[in-house]
């Protein structure tokens, strides 16, 4: 068919970088949509989810939230909306709009059985690092030896991690919430990709609330040798970021922290995690200032 050999142009103009020209191809598949109401419906759904990854990837912002909408009304699952719905929470990111990317991953993460304690999140927050932390200082790492077999869990993890930065600068406690939401999860369910690097994260946590910043610093590197084990690139960069800023320098000399900060940085532009690359590159400016 005409509309798959379109599909497949746009896919490959996309690995080109050529979003201008991916669109082009999938404007003319959208076009035909009206004049075939039986087209398959996963096939709509997998065009306008392409399409919404490059109108983000051209910063066309509103007419991408126009079309994550759509998505949201075709998608037979919430799970199938995932990859979209952490583009679209990058995108509120970017413009400044933190609270409302939090709130979209809160909504689908719902949607995947994740309750969020709108009205006694401190509570929450503080009854569960109690709990995670009284088997973490058991030597119990449970869960970091083994990848979770379930495709939703995959999800759950990735949605978590995307929007852990935008509640840092939302409101930190949103972001407490999905870092210990995840480290109990990896503790029940085993890791995900896109949990290790909250598991990084865990400083946030053991530092503030337990003092206890040597389990934290043990936790972070467990997560990026796994994650160099496992190539988990996307993932493993942006582990390289969090080590650097936040755990690095508590137990070594602080010009370790540079050279993880910028193949952070480098990768993170490989891959095409621009918002990591300006956390990281952030990173390497700091360490250099402390150190000249």
């Amino acid at each position: 068919r005409v509309e798959g050999i379109l599909q497949k142009a746009a896919r490959s103009a996309s690995l080109l970088s050529a979003y201008d020209t991916a669109v082009g191809f999938l404007e003319q598949i959208i076009c035909s949509f009206s004049d075939n109401s039986k087209m398959n419906r996963d096939f709509i759904f997998s065009v306008y989810s392409q399409y919404h990854k490059a109108l983000y990837s051209l910063a066309r912002y509103d007419k991408a939230d126009e079309i994550y909408k759509l998505l949201e009304k075709l998608a037979n699952e919430p799970i199938v909306l995932t990859d979209n719905c952490c583009l679209q929470a990058v995108s509120l990111s970017n413009r400044g709009r933190y609270g409302d990317a939090f709130m979209l991953g809160i909504e689908l993460l719902e949607k995947l059985g994740i309750h969020y304690p709108y009205s006694d999140l401190e509570h929450v927050i503080n009854k569960e690092i109690d709990e995670y932390y009284d088997q973490l200082s058991k030597g119990n790492f449970m869960g970091i030896e083994e990848e979770a077999k379930d495709a939703k869990e995959h999800a759950i993890g990735k949605l978590l991690n995307r929007i852990t930065a935008a509640g840092f600068f939302y409101n930190p406690m949103c972001s407490f919430w999905a870092i210990i939401t995840n480290a109990k999860r990896i503790f029940k369910n085993g890791y995900t990709p896109g949990g290790l690097q909250i598991y990084a994260s865990l400083i946030m946590l053991l530092a503030p609330f337990k003092n206890d910043y040597r389990l934290a610093y043990s936790a972070a590197r467990k997560a990026m040798k796994l994650a160099e084990k496992k190539q988990y690139k996307n993932e493993l960069f942006r582990v390289y970021h969090v080590f650097s800023l936040f755990n690095c320098h508590w137990f070594e000399d602080v010009r370790n922290s540079m050279p993880y900060a910028r193949e952070s940085f480098r990768g993170n532009v490989e891959v095409g995690d621009f918002e990591f690359a300006c956390f990281s590159y952030c990173t390497t400016q700091q360490a250099i200032l402390e150190t000249c």
